[in-house]
């Protein structure tokens, strides 16, 4: 029994040394909860993880008017850059390149260029996110039709 009990000890002892001494998870692994918007004009897809990043993509209505929107949270370094642009009925346009080499710990908001749709077009926020160690990846709001 008494060898039992040393095993027993020094397992226990492995194990929280381990655990003691494992790294934290990721910093990107941070909770970010979900942008609902500012209005019930903004209509967001849900967040995505991308590498070190969460993103989330919108689109804002006002009338005819509509403008994409890229969010991007920043929890952990990471060498990347957004842009935002929309697309009425498959055409893509308005894009804005908004930052690039964005700092750890920050959200930003990357807003592409207000364009007027006709009523009953289909239009649609899309947004383009680059990290180092994913590449380029593209991010679709909700498709919603202009009243």
């Amino acid at each position: 029994m008494p060898i039992f009990k040393r095993s027993v000890a020094v397992l226990g002892a492995t194990a929280a040394a381990v655990i003691g001494f494992s790294s934290n998870a990721s910093a990107a692994d941070n909770p970010w909860f979900k942008f609902t918007g500012i209005k019930d004009n903004w209509h967001c897809s849900d967040t995505v993880k991308q590498d070190r990043v969460y993103v989330q993509q919108c689109v804002i209505i006002n009338g005819r008017a509509f403008q994409g929107a890229t969010i991007v949270k920043v929890n952990a370094p990471a060498d990347l850059s957004a842009q935002a642009s929309v697309v009425e009925d498959r055409y893509q346009r308005g894009f804005q390149a908004c930052y690039d080499g964005i700092q750890e710990n920050t959200t930003v908001l990357c807003l592409s260029k207000t364009e007027q749709a006709n009523p009953g077009a289909y239009v649609q926020g899309v947004g383009s996110v680059h990290t180092s160690g994913v590449g380029s990846k593209v991010h679709f709001s909700p498709t919603k039709r202009i009243s």
